[in-house]
This record gives structure tokens, C-alpha cells and sequence, in this order.
């Protein structure tokens, strides 16, 4: 461009000259033309350079700016990472924050950064990594966050470290491209400067001094505003963080100025942050308790704290620069080889395993552990091998020395000393930290705790003698003495105690002490030791005090050859109850730790001695108690929790027929109901949940006995249940008793029901058959089929009449009165009272009686009852079949009436047979049988000197059968009153009747009237002795039940006034009276009729007693 410049002013001067112009104003207007050309033609092209050159600064400013942004970023993501590895994944949205920052500052630096020579490729790496990046916490990271998959999150973590420290490298890298292209474009713009003013000087030799000027002003001016920048840039690049451009105007070296100016105060404002982070954590370094010293990577002390200056005894100042300490320990392993920290061999082990066939890691399980469990199999606190040969020189996690800690003494002091190394960014060992810990106090405690786990094993020990048994507690108690004199060095001891009401000592036990001495020791007086002293301090009795008080024993122990004793007291339930003398042939004082172990052991043998009397005692009041406890009617079980039998007393093995020592161990149920289950009904998990007792009946089927299981529950002193007491009374005899009474007292309910309901019967059925009787007689000639109406009547009168005389014989009890009875009347009675169910039942009944059956003397109720059982068991065995039947026979068999009832049912099963007899033995279901009816009937039978069988087949049926002794009335015996016939009706003229039933005073007085007497009537006793006083009557017809006709009071009075009348006196007795009654009449003579009679019976007594008395 200069050359063709100078071609366009020779032109001009060529034309100027053809013009003619003169030469020296051509000459000046051509040199001016020129001038002006050349400065315009340079100026230009310096501007051109200049505005090239000065934006380009002005990127490569901006680009600095921007990567040192990048790299304040990338430091802030390596603390959040950090802490991201640490756990902390509430910080995944900062670390995505500023990877989406680092990516958009990378895109807006590529615009500034062509001029730098390999800046492009970098940033391009740079975006690769970011872009990883992005992946890795947008997508990767997030999924396992959902998911809790923690393996795969620490994994991850590890990665964005790796990549992390890849950018900050790159960053490095191309801040180091920045920082060279300023430079070089600061040389290059120097000589670009230079050559452009010689070039100018050069064009303008010829100039005006006015062009020349305004040339190198303009340009000197442009050159120092860059000039300052420059220096700006120097300045910052060596750590004057306040440095700062002046900036005036808009043009581009302003914009230069203003971009400096950010750039600067953002590399201020981190560095104030790192200073203020570092001040924080020397603080921590000069103030903490442990002494650290730091080496540099060449081996060299940078630094110690306080701590550690106090530790090692000398200054940081003279430490630092040297390598030694003054201190093996610590020098020794301040100079080991390369350590290597768990993390990088965590990272080692997974991504550079050693792949040396040879190398024992080479695909070692111990490697495969810890790839899939984890687990670092070797040494894993030190996170070092144990051996070399455990690895080779090619695994990168192999140290040659494993040692990390050692132990030293300074001063007195002890401390331990630990090694690590302080690492790069890069995982790089750039030094070590040895910190030092004082463990002084550890070592005193371990020291005084071996001493005292030494007392408390020689105490242990004697505790163990002592609470072993307590048979032979003398011997025992010796052992224990002998522990304590080997353990103090003593050689001999002796315990003496003394009881109120004992005068003498007792020697408990004795170590190192002749039988002689020990044997005149025994009789020393207690009273000396009554009233000892004891040192507060101490603890110790008075040496010299005992010793006054026994004189004896000063010479008794020097014969020993033993020195002065140390006399600890015995307490015992709080009381000074004896002593513990110590004595050794060499010494007479003991060590604190001595004493202090007799006096432990002291409290021992106190309480040694109170428990092996108190094991006396207990052992007297226990056989006392297992005494009582095997003495008690009840047998008695106490279980654990789960039903376990703990103890049993000699009843229960008495019920259960077992040995004590077999029931021991097992379950309740096993034992006593023989079942692998505890029953529904048992109160045991009741009365734990409740933590009350309870109770409850049972019938033991294997036994046949009634128990009464009651349990209780033992409970501890906070009220929790800790056992049972199972306590089972035999309430059999009991039940029976109380079931007989209820069955009494349910029969005598009956008995008076039954007894009230016949005697309203009785008279309307008096009233029924007399007034039948009476139209018969009328109509008996008369009309035939009136009369066999009336027949019918009085037939089924006379059932009804039975049937209520049955009721009343079964309901009532009747003491044994044997009366010539008729056996076959008897099973007609209890056939036909049981005639009507055992039809519903559909129960065929068929009586074969021998008609030449002869009487016997039996209790006619006693029979009935018999055979009332007995064909109610044939019944009930006939209850679920459609074809039964019962047969009932009688035969005279010689001496014996036999009576046999028989059945077609199931039968009897063999096993039963032999027990049907027993009382209560049934083979119904419950409630359907007392299993009383045979065994009373074997009772009556067996009274009346007979006999009773069964047989029985299976499927075949049963036959009962019964025998009673014929026996024939005694001599003199009242067989009744005889029936007299033949008398003349109306041979007694007037008849008193006393009823008040009005039925019966009407149907009586017609029938006496029919048959001729003269009837008088009355319905109490007044009126009866008002008519007797007035009439003379020739007998006189009463009913004794009831008190409104006078009963025995009409008697008596009847007796005073007229003696003759009062023996034709009859009586109407009901059915429901008791045999007194009847007894007091048959004492007197008199004649009774029993309700409901029939008029004939009447007519037929009215005749005996006019043929009696005339």
C-alpha cells in the first residue's frame, strides 16, 4: 500500500509538472499532496489494524473473563459433588444448575476464542464433557434417586467426579491458551506499533512538522490507553486482585476496559472467599487439641500446630524446612512409601485391577468380594494388604509398608501418631499429615481398670466359692479366705464371729492357722468385741483395741509367727458381728489396693456367713413346709407360665397314681388328662390374662371321679404373673352327697305336690264311684246297658284310684315296713303305671306271672321300686328301636320268688358288665342318668336276703333278674281287719257321719239310707258333739285328715263320753296320710277305710264292727 502511494504522488508530480506549475509550488503542493495522501493512506491503515487488533483483545479479554467464570463454577460443583458423594442428594438441583451454566458460558466462548490456537478443540472437549454431564444429572442420576438405588447412585457420583476434574483440567488448559495469546498479542502489537512509526517517519521526511505531529499523537495516545490495559493484565495475572482500568469514552479500548474491570472484580470477590475459607480452617488447624504436622511432597515439615509443638517440644519455626522431628515414631512413618487412600483404592479396585497373570489379586475371590459385596477382605482400617505377597508391584493399590500408626512417650505424655496423605485435585499425593493425639488418660484408665479387673476377678472368684453349695459351708469359706491371702500376699487369715445369748466366739474359718490355735481361739470370750471402734477413714477395727481386749491372741499369733494383723469388722444384717484378721509372717502394711480388696472381700464374707445361716433356717422351714405341702388333702401343681409342672405335692401323685419326679418338667394336660392339649374348659389361660384365680369342675372319664380344679396366680413384686398354683380337690363323694340331697329334696317337692293333688282326687273320686255304685244298684235290674256304663265308670274309677296310689307310693319315702306282700301285684302296679309311655314309645310289654305264687314279708314299696328301675333301664335301652318289647315273668323257684325282666335292645358292651352295680356308673349321656337305679336296687334286694343278676349278650338284649326268700308271717302279726259278711243291713239304727266334703256326706248318708240307718249328719267337730250329747248313735263315721271334723279331738272326746261308742267309731283316712295315723288306729282297734273307697267296702266294715261289738 506504501508503494502504491508513492506510485500515485509521482504521478501527480508528473502532471503538476506538465501544468507548469512552477517547481518549488508544484514541489509543495505535491509534497503536501503527498504528505496527505501518505498520512490519510497510512492512518487509515493503521486504524484498520488498530480496530482489528484491539477487538481481538477485546475477545481475548472477554474469553478470559469467561473461562475464569467457567472455572468459579466448576469449583462451586466440585464442593456441591463432594458433598453429593457424602450423601447429600438434596443438592442434585444445584450441581444441574451448574452444569446448565458451564454449557451456556462454554457456548458464549467459542464466539471469543478463534483466535486462540486450539482453543476451539478444547472448548469443543469442554462441551463433550458438560454434555455427559447433563446426561448424567438430568437423566441418570434422577432415576436412581426415584428408584433408592444406592449402588448405582455412588457409582454415578463417582463419575461426574471423574468428569468434573476432566473440565477443570480442560478449564486449566485453556486459561493457560488464553493467557499466552494476550501476551503474544501484546508482543506482536508492540512490533506492529514500531514498524508503522518508522514507516510513518520515513513518509514523512518531507512533511510538515504539522503532519508529523498530529501522526505521532494520535498514535501515542492509542498506545498508552493499551498500554494500560496491559499492564492491567500484568498486574493481575501476579495476584493484585485490586487492579483496576480507567475508561473514558465509548470505543473499543473503553469496552477492553470495562470487560477487565468485570473480570477483575469476579476474581477478587473468589479469592476473598478462598481466603476467608482459609483463614477459617487454619483457625481450626492453630485451635484444635490434636498436634498436626504437615509434610510437603518432598518430605519437608510445612507446618505444626500449637498442639503438636507442645507434643514434640519444639517450634513450628524450628521444624520447618527439616524432615526430622526428634522422634523415631514419628519420623518413621512420616517417611514411608506412597499411601494410597480408600477412596482411590476403591477407584483403583474398580476401574485399574491388576490384570498381571501372576499377581495373587489377579481375579482373587478377595477382589471379586469387594467388586460385587463391597467388602475389602484385607485389613480394611488401614485400606492397605497385609503382605506384599498378598499383591505385586503392578497392582497400583500395593504399599510397600502398611504401618499408618505407632505410640510414643514425651514428657511423661503418651500419644499416638497417624498418617495420611493430603491429595490434589487430581487424586495426586501432594503431601502428608501426621496428627498427633494424646491418650495419656486412656493408658491411666486401662491401667488402673487391669488393676481393678484383677480385684474384681480375685472377688469373683471368691463370690463363685461362696455361692456354690452349701453343704459344707466351712470348707468353702476357707477356700474363699485362702483366695484373698494369695491375692494380698498374707499368709493366714481367720474369720470369728459371736451370736447374742453365746459367750464364746465362734471360728468360721481359718487360712494359714494351726488346729491348736484355732481350737484355744474357740475359746475366747465374745464380750471383747462388743463394743469395738471403727476407723471412718478406713474401715479398719483397732488393732490395738482388739488385741487389749483378747490378750491372749498377741502371743497365740507371734507363736504362729505371724506380725501385726489387720482386723477388718463382720457386719451382718447391719451389725458388727465379727472380724477378719489378716496377718503375714513378713509385713505388717498393706497397700490401698490390698486393703481395699479386704475390705470387699470382708462385705463378702459377711454376707457369706448370714446366707449359709440363713440357708439353715431355710433349709428347716422348707422340709417343714415340703412336709405340710405333701400333708394336704388337695393335690397341688405349681406351673410356669406355659403350663410346665414345677412342683407337686404327694396327694397329686397319690391321684395320678405317678412318682413326683415324673410329673417334673411336663405339661398339666399330659399328666392329669393324658391329652397333648390343654382342655376348653380349663381356667389356666383365664386366670393369666385376668391375674386372678378361677375355678372350675371336671369329670375325669379315665378315673370316673369328679375334680374341682382351682388355679391362682404367683405374681413377682410388680404384679406380673410368674407361675400358677393348680390345686384339684376330689369333690366325687361331695357331688353325690349334694346330688342325693337335691334328688331328696326334689322328691320330697314332688312327694307333697303329688300328695296334695291326690287328696283333692281322692274325693271326687269317692264322690265318682259311690254315686256309680249307688245307680248301678238302682239299675241294675232295670237297664243292662246303663249298667255296664256305670261298670265302665266304676272300672276306670278304680284305675284312677290305682294310678293316684301308685304316685303317692313313688313320691313318698317309706322306711323299710315288710308286710305280706303279693310280688305279682306288685309288677301288675308298675306295669301299668308305666303302661301309657311305654305304648307312646311304641314298647310292647308282656307279663308271664306264676298265679301260684305264695306271699312273702317284704316292703311292698322297696319292690315296686325295684322293679320300677329296672324296666325303665329296659325302656331306655329300647328308646331308638321300632320292634321293642319287654317281657316280665315271675316263677317260684323252691325257697325263692324269681323275677325276671328281659329286653331285645343293644345289650350291655362285656367291659361295662362287671361295674353296671357301682354307684354312678352310667352309659348314658350326661344328664340322662344318675347311675344310682341299679345300685339301689342291688341294696334292696340284697336287704330282703335275695339276689340280684344281669346277662347280657351284644345286639341281644339284657335280662335282669331278682330273687326274694319266700317268708311267711310271724305268729300274732295283724293281718288286717277281717272281712265279716252276712250281717243284716240296718241291724244299727242311727249312724253320726262327719264330713265336710258335701259329695260325700250326700252319697254316704243315701247309701245308708238305702240300706236302712238312720243318718245324722255333721261337718265340723262342734256340731258332731252337740248331736252326740243330744242322740244316741250306734256308730259313728269320721274323717281323721281333716281338722275341721275333729279327727283325733272327736275321738278322744267320743272315748270320755261313751267308751262302747267310741270303739265302733270309723274312720275315713286319705291316701296321702303317713303311716302314724294308721298306726295309732291299729293300736286302738279301730276300723279305717282309705280314700277312695267303694260302698261295699263300707257296708262290709259297718257289719264288722256290729259283729265285733254286738
Amino acid at each position: 500500500m506504501i508503494i502504491q502511494n508513492r506510485g500515485n504522488t509521482g504521478k501527480l508530480w508528473k502532471r503538476g509538472l506538465r501544468l507548469g506549475i512552477s517547481g518549488k509550488v508544484t514541489l509543495l503542493v505535491t509534497v503536501v499532496i503527498m504528505l496527505f495522501l501518505a498520512v490519510a493512506v497510512i492512518g487509515y491503515t493503521t486504524s484498520r489494524e488498530i480496530s482489528a487488533r484491539m477487538q481481538k483483545s477485546r475477545k481475548l479479554i472477554d474469553a478470559g473473563g469467561k473461562v475464569t467464570a467457567i472455572k468459579a463454577v466448576e469449583q462451586e460443583q466440585q464442593k456441591l459433588l463432594s458433598e453429593l458423594s457424602a450423601g447429600g442428594v438434596s443438592r442434585i438441583d444445584e450441581v444441574r444448575d451448574t452444569v446448565s451454566r458451564q454449557r451456556e458460558l462454554i457456548n458464549q466462548t467459542r464466539e471469543d476464542i478463534d483466535s486462540v490456537s486450539g482453543g476451539v478443540a478444547i472448548l469443543e472437549r469442554m462441551r463433550g464433557v458438560t454434555g455427559r454431564m447433563g446426561v448424567l444429572v438430568e437423566d441418570d442420576i434422577t432415576a436412581a434417586l426415584a428408584t433408592g438405588d444406592a449402588v448405582t447412585l455412588t457409582r454415578l457420583s463417582r463419575e461426574l467426579d471423574d468428569l468434573n476434574r476432566q473440565l477443570d483440567s480442560q478449564v486449566n488448559e485453556l486459561d493457560g491458551m488464553v493467557k499466552q495469546s494476550v501476551v503474544q498479542w501484546e508482543s506482536g502489537y508492540d512490533r506492529f506499533i514500531s514498524a508503522s512509526a518508522m514507516i510513518q517517519s520515513a513518509a514523512t521526511v518531507v512533511a510538515t512538522l504539522l503532519a508529523i505531529a498530529l501522526g505521532l499523537f494520535y498514535a501515542r495516545r492509542l498506545r498508552k490507553r493499551l498500554k494500560s490495559v496491559s499492564q492491567g493484565v500484568s498486574s493481575l495475572a501476579s495476584g493484585d486482585m485490586d487492579t483496576r482500568i480507567a475508561v473514558s469514552g465509548d470505543d473499543e479500548v473503553s469496552e477492553l476496559g470495562v470487560a477487565f474491570n468485570s473480570m477483575a472484580a469476579a476474581m477478587a470477590t473468589i479469592t476473598r472467599r478462598l481466603e476467608q475459607e482459609r483463614n477459617q480452617i487454619r483457625s481450626i488447624h492453630q485451635g484444635i487439641t490434636d498436634g498436626i504436622v504437615v509434610y510437603d511432597d518432598k518430605g519437608k515439615i510445612i507446618s505444626a500446630n500449637p498442639a503438636a509443638e507442645a507434643a514434640m517440644g519444639m517450634l513450628e519455626r524450628d521444624l520447618r524446612g527439616g524432615a526430622a522431628t526428634g522422634i523415631n515414631e514419628i519420623d518413621e512413618i512420616a517417611g514411608l512409601g506412597q499411601l494410597v487412600t480408600r477412596d482411590r483404592m476403591v477407584r483403583c479396585w474398580e476401574e485399574k485391577a491388576c490384570t498381571h497373570p501372576d499377581c495373587p489379586s489377579f481375579k482373587s475371590s478377595d477382589l471379586q468380594c469387594w467388586l460385587q459385596c463391597g467388602t475389602y477382605c484385607y485389613n480394611e482400617i488401614q485400606g492397605t494388604f497385609k503382605q506384599k505377597r498378598d499383591a505385586c508391584e503392578r497392582c497400583e493399590v500395593y504399599v510397600r509398608n502398611g504401618l499408618r500408626k505407632v505410640e510414643f512417650e514425651k514428657g511423661g505424655r503418651t500419644f499416638t501418631a497417624t498418617i495420611s496423605p493430603i491429595l490434589n485435585d487430581l487424586g495426586h499425593e501432594e503431601g502428608r499429615m501426621v496428627v498427633l493425639h494424646e491418650i495419656t488418660e486412656i493408658r491411666k484408665t486401662e491401667e488402673m481398670l487391669r488393676s481393678r479387673n484383677d480385684e474384681l476377678m480375685v472377688l469373683n472368684e471368691i463370690a463363685s466359692s461362696l455361692s456354690q453349695s452349701m453343704d459344707e459351708p466351712d470348707t468353702i469359706l476357707n477356700e474363699a479366705m485362702a483366695g484373698l491371702a494369695r491375692a494380698v500376699g498374707a499368709s493366714a487369715c481367720f474369720i470369728a464371729t459371736f451370736r447374742k445369748g453365746r459367750e464364746n466366739v465362734c471360728i468360721r474359718g481359718t487360712v494359714g492357722i494351726s488346729p491348736q490355735t484355732e481350737a484355744f481361739m474357740g475359746l475366747l470370750p465374745a464380750s471383747p468385741l462388743r463394743d469395738l471402734d471403727v476407723d471412718e477413714k478406713t474401715g479398719l477395727l483397732d488393732t490395738d483395741q482388739v488385741m487389749k481386749g483378747w490378750k491372749a491372741v498377741g502371743p497365740l499369733l507371734k507363736r504362729e509367727g505371724l506380725k501385726r494383723p489387720v482386723i477388718l469388722p463382720i457386719e451382718i444384717e447391719g451389725r458388727i458381728s465379727g472380724m477378719l484378721a489378716v496377718a503375714d509372717d513378713q509385713k505388717e502394711e498393706y497397700s490401698n489396693d490390698d486393703l481395699r480388696l479386704i475390705r470387699a472381700c470382708g462385705l463378702q464374707f459377711g454376707v457369706a456367713i448370714n446366707n449359709t445361716d440363713l440357708f439353715r433356717q431355710l433349709d428347716k422351714a422348707t422340709k417343714t413346709w415340703e412336709t405340710t405341702f405333701d400333708s394336704m388333702g388337695d393335690g397341688i401343681l405349681v406351673l410356669d407360665p406355659n403350663r410346665t409342672i414345677v412342683m407337686a405335692n404327694g396327694m397329686m401323685s397319690e391321684m395320678l397314681d405317678m412318682p413326683v419326679k415324673n410329673m417334673i418338667g411336663r405339661k398339666c394336660y399330659e399328666i392329669v388328662h393324658g391329652i397333648d392339649a390343654p382342655i376348653d374348659s380349663c381356667p389356666f389361660d383365664e386366670a393369666m390374662d385376668r391375674g386372678a384365680g378361677g375355678s372350675v369342675e371336671i369329670d375325669e372319664k379315665k378315673s370316673g371321679r369328679t375334680f374341682r380344679v382351682s388355679v391362682n396366680p404367683i405374681k413377682d413384686e410388680s404384679g406380673n404373673v410368674i407361675g400358677m398354683v393348680h390345686v384339684m380337690s376330689d369333690i366325687t363323694d361331695k357331688n353325690r352327697l349334694r346330688n342325693q340331697l337335691i334328688r331328696s329334696e326334689k322328691m320330697v317337692a314332688v312327694g307333697q305336690l303329688v300328695a296334695g293333688v291326690a287328696h283333692e282326687l281322692n274325693n271326687p273320686l269317692t264322690g265318682v264311684m259311690g254315686y256309680a255304685q249307688l245307680l248301678m244298684r238302682r239299675y241294675q235290674d232295670r237297664d243292662e246297658e246303663t249298667t255296664r256304663d256305670l261298670a265302665a265308670v266304676i272300672s276306670e274309677t278304680e284305675r284312677a284310684t290305682r294310678i293316684v296310689q301308685n304316685l303317692l307310693s313313688f313320691a313318698r319315702k317309706h322306711k323299710p315296713q315288710k308286710n305280706m306282700v303279693d310280688v305279682n301285684a306288685a309288677v301288675e302296679d308298675v306295669v301299668e303305671l308305666r303302661e301309657y309311655e311305654l305304648k307312646v314309645n311304641d314298647i310292647k310289654v308282656a307279663v308271664e306271672l306264676d298265679r301260684d305264687l305264695p306271699l312273702t314279708m317284704a316292703d311292698m314299696h322297696q319292690i315296686q321300686q325295684v322293679l320300677l328301675n329296672v324296666i325303665n333301664n329296659a325302656a331306655e335301652a329300647l328308646r331308638d328301636r321300632k320292634d321293642g318289647q319287654i317281657k316280665v315273668m315271675t316263677r317260684h323257684d323252691d325257697a325263692f320268688i324269681r323275677v325276671t325282666v328281659s329286653d331285645n335292645g343293644a345289650g350291655i358292651d362285656p367291659d361295662d358288665l362287671p361295674r353296671v352295680f357301682d354307684p354312678f356308673f352310667t352309659t348314658r349321656d350326661v344328664g340322662q342318668g344318675t347311675g344310682l337305679g341299679l345300685s339301689v336296687c342291688y341294696g334292696i334286694i340284697e336287704e330282703h336276703g335275695g339276689e340280684i343278676t344281669i346277662n347280657s349278650e351284644p345286639g341281644k338284649g339284657a335280662s335282669v333278674s331278682f330273687s326274694l326268700p319266700v317268708v311267711s308271717a310271724a305268729a300274732g302279726d295283724n293281718a288286717g281287719p277281717e272281712e265279716v259278711r252276712g250281717a243284716e243291713a240296718g241291724s244299727l239304727r242311727h249312724v253320726l257321719l262327719v264330713d265336710n266334703e258335701p259329695a260325700i256326706v250326700e252319697l254316704l248318708s243315701d247309701m245308708l239310707t238305702m240300706d236302712g240307718y238312720g243318718v245324722d249328719v255333721a261337718d265340723n267337730c262342734s256340731l258332731a258333739l252337740k248331736k252326740l250329747s243330744q242322740t244316741t248313735y250306734d256308730s259313728v263315721i269320721t274323717d281323721f285328715s281333716d281338722a275341721r271334723c275333729g279327727g283325733d279331738e272327736l275321738y278322744r272326746r267320743i272315748r270320755e263320753m261313751d267308751p262302747e261308742l267310741a270303739a265302733n267309731v270309723i274312720f275315713i283316712l286319705d291316701e296321702t296320710e303317713n303311716g302314724g295315723k294308721r298306726r295309732y288306729l291299729d293300736q286302738e282297734g279301730n276300723l279305717y277305710l282309705i280314700k277312695p273307697f267303694d260302698l261295699q267296702n263300707l257296708r262290709d266294715t259297718l257289719r264288722t264292727v256290729m259283729k265285733s261289738h254286738g
